[in-house]
């Protein structure tokens, strides 16, 4: 800010007023906009959420400063990128779409089916279709992955993302992974972390196993039961922050961990339903940033999430479902 002219003051104010949520940062290429309004005497500085369709506005003029909110309305276009494996699959996307996001969300639509390290092959087909977000003749930012097409073992899978209130999933025209026992435990499936029995862990430092499943979504988006089931115990921790355990009729137990809250509602020993709300997402217990651990044990031993996992919550199932028809018309 002190780059256009905003004084020592200024800035101490505009900080004061917390306009930033704790997720968001600047890195280089980070889009920004400056507006210099000669006659009134105002800058103004705007920074782009990357989560929402909103944009950070702070000011300054006649020696008063301040900062906000605002909604954009961006022009939304589509572009189709058609390619083959060339190293890594994210190195392959990046090289014609220089935001990871875009390729990191191309994997989310095949996390829970296959293990992509393992599966592909070089040369293997990709097709994508995602959005650009424009500001007049000026791109902002990347929008959503909205189809997905790729070779495993010389057969294309593809999966279509199919929006919904809250989120939005990636369905297979095939309903492939859509029989497995559990909905989705969120309504927007990112992935930031797999079940690993080995995996450097970020905060101590050393290797040690990763026996969950780790969803990235901002903090208060909500967090639903994966099935049916009664409530064993809730609680909090140094490890896992707020908790919660569910006990399933058909064995299993799932594990929901670091939320902000639990829902007043979730008590030991209370019957909850599919997809009935746990909590929310956070960041308490041992946490770098927002997210939800979740982990599915049985028999006392903890098993691979995405091996049981749909790619849809349970809320989404009715669209999900009319989608598939879709597909087959």
């Amino acid at each position: 800010m002190r780059r256009y002219g905003f004084t020592e003051r200024s800035v101490a104010t505009v900080l004061g007023e917390n306009l930033f949520p704790k997720s968001f940062t600047l890195v280089p290429g980070s889009v920004y906009k400056v507006t210099r309004l000669t006659q009134a005497s105002r800058t103004e500085l705007k920074f782009y959420d990357p989560d929402q369709d909103n944009s950070f506005v702070v000011w300054q003029e006649a020696g008063a400063a301040g900062s906000g909110v605002q909604s954009e309305q961006y022009e939304v276009r589509t572009k189709e990128l058609v390619g083959k494996v060339r190293g890594s699959l994210i190195e392959s996307i990046t090289k014609h779409v220089p935001d990871k996001w875009v390729a990191y969300r191309f994997m989310d639509a095949y996390l829970l089916d296959f293990n992509l390290q393992r599966a592909l092959q070089r040369n293997a087909h990709y097709r994508l279709v995602y959005e650009e977000k424009y500001e007049g003749t000026r791109l902002i930012k990347y929008g959503e992955v909205l189809e997905t097409e790729l070779e495993i073992n010389g057969k294309k899978h593809r999966r279509k993302f199919v929006r919904f209130e809250g989120g939005g999933s990636y369905v297979s025209p095939d309903g492939e992974g859509h029989d497995k026992p559990l909905y989705s435990p969120v309504a927007y499936q990112h992935y930031s972390s797999l079940f690993k029995p080995r995996r450097f862990h970020p905060i101590k430092k050393r290797r040690q196993a990763h026996l969950g499943l780790d969803f990235e979504l901002p903090a208060g988006h909500a967090v639903y039961t994966v099935q049916s089931g009664r409530v064993l115990r809730t609680g909090k921790n140094r490890a896992a922050g707020n908790f919660v355990v569910v006990r399933h009729q058909s064995g299993l137990e799932s594990y929901y961990n670091h939320l902000q809250s639990i829902s007043p509602e979730v008590k030991k020993g209370r019957q909850v339903f599919n997809g009935q709300k746990l909590g929310t997402i956070g960041c308490t217990g041992y946490c770098t940033k927002a997210h939800l651990h979740f982990a599915v044990k049985k028999a006392g031993r903890y098993l691979n999430p995405a091996k049981y996992l749909k790619p849809f919550p349970f809320k989404g199932q009715r669209l999900v479902g009319q989608q598939l028809a879709r597909f087959e018309e």
